[in-house]
């Protein structure tokens, strides 16, 4: 049987998602048919590094260097 138990990196990213992670939909832009414009089909997704609890400096400092 396999051990279906949360690494602590796992338990790290179920954080970040609970808590950090801020999706927003909106209207998306461009060309299209029929329904075109008319539903929430654009995601963005917002992460504010410098705020985040889970992550060390280090980590940030990373991220922001990848940005």
């Amino acid at each position: 049987m396999e051990n279906k138990t949360m690494t602590n990196t796992d338990t790290i990213i179920k954080k970040i998602l609970d808590k950090e992670l801020h999706f927003h939909f909106t209207k998306s832009s461009g060309h299209g048919g029929q329904n075109v414009n008319k539903r929430n089909t654009k995601a963005e997704l917002y992460f504010n590094i410098h705020d985040s609890e889970h992550l060390t400096e280090d980590q940030k400092q990373r991220l922001i260097e990848l940005a």
